[in-house]
């Protein structure tokens, strides 16, 4: 008989390899330090130590993926981190939200601050007053963050994909399981003009390529969409090529209790759980997957609704009281969702 069960560890995963043996886990999925204290939380104000990739290597699975949050200003650093330890970078997802809240330094309003004068805080938009500052008007030093890139590092595998997907049940990508389903039949059946095609049928051309001979690479199935490197939450405009799209956690999905500041969304979640690992009815045993920065749970959580089995590691013991709290709660698949 196969348990779902989970493994919470209250102390960094630094210490991973006196728990776990080596390739033992079938996928790693993270929300890592940013290495920015932009919400004046000391813990992500560095990015991890060197010493946790080294762990988390030695315990994934040949062939097995490290999916790793960032921040897209630091994200080439942390891909360096995990190339440095063995790694090999094989793509780079973006979720995106554009619903960011920008911070920024009006340069208008610290001119005029700088030449004496004094300025409204509430003021907004921001009127500029001496002359040097009008000149600056609109200026900032910003853009607002609508997304954040996801490292897809692998585990270098043992022999060919093949041998190594029937040896250790990791390697590839299960695109069967996270096709992007189609909105309606009407939007199905409109594919069906997509089998062979002028380039004059295709539509907005913004939004399609056509080969030499003139055909859309279209990559047309019965069971949805092919999943994208491109994770959105707002709807785009396009005739074609729809995208996964999920969107930023409530209070309700969150929980009242969560008071973490960077909570992901846990249909987010399971859509990589699902892109990266086997479910374990098909391969008959314990599917594994680590956090070795667990935070409030999300991961453990997304993981325990598709019987995987969550490994997790956090040292602050705010966020691990969270996360043991969201675990305790009964799976129920439908009405965390629910407004």
């Amino acid at each position: 008989m196969r348990f779902c069960n989970h493994r919470l560890f209250c102390k960094s995963s630094e210490l991973l390899s006196e728990d776990f043996q080596a390739n033992s886990m079938h996928a790693i999925i993270t929300d890592p330090p940013y290495g920015l204290e932009v919400l004046g939380n000391k813990w992500d104000k560095i990015l991890p130590p060197q010493k946790i990739w080294e762990e988390c290597f030695k315990v994934l699975r040949p062939g097995g993926f490290c999916l790793a949050f960032a921040h897209t200003t630091l994200y080439h650093r942390l891909a360096c981190q995990l190339e440095d330890v063995g790694f090999l970078i094989r793509d780079c997802l973006c979720w995106g939200y554009a619903t960011g809240n920008p911070r920024p330094y009006n340069i208008d309003k610290a001119i005029d601050k700088r030449e004496g004068i004094e300025t409204d805080s509430e003021q907004y938009p921001y009127e500029p007053i001496s002359d040097a500052a009008k000149l600056w008007k609109g200026w900032s030093n910003t853009l607002k963050t609508a997304w954040e890139p996801i490292v897809v590092a692998q585990k270098p595998l043992e022999g060919n994909i093949v041998e190594n997907v029937l040896k250790y049940q990791v390697g590839g990508m299960n695109i069967g399981e996270c096709r992007i389903p189609y909105a309606s039949e009407k939007d199905r059946k409109s594919l069906e003009s997509f089998g062979g095609f002028a380039e004059r049928d295709c539509g907005d051309g913004r939004y399609f390529s056509a080969n030499a001979g003139g055909k859309k690479q279209a990559n047309v199935h019965p069971d949805g969409r092919w999943p994208a490197n491109l994770l959105w939450l707002e709807p785009l405009y396009s005739e074609y090529d729809h995208i996964f799209m999920i969107p930023k956690p409530h209070k309700r999905e969150k929980r009242s209790y969560n008071e973490h500041d960077t909570v992901k969304p846990i249909r987010l979640m399971e859509h990589l759980i699902k892109l990266v690992t086997p479910r374990p009815s098909v391969v008959e045993s314990d599917v594994y997957v680590l956090d070795p920065f667990a935070g409030s749970g999300t991961t453990l959580v997304a993981c325990r609704r598709l019987d995987r089995t969550p490994i997790g590691y956090e040292n602050d013991a705010a966020s691990f009281a969270i996360a043991e709290k969201r675990l305790s709660e009964k799976v129920n698949k439908l009405d965390i969702f629910e407004v």
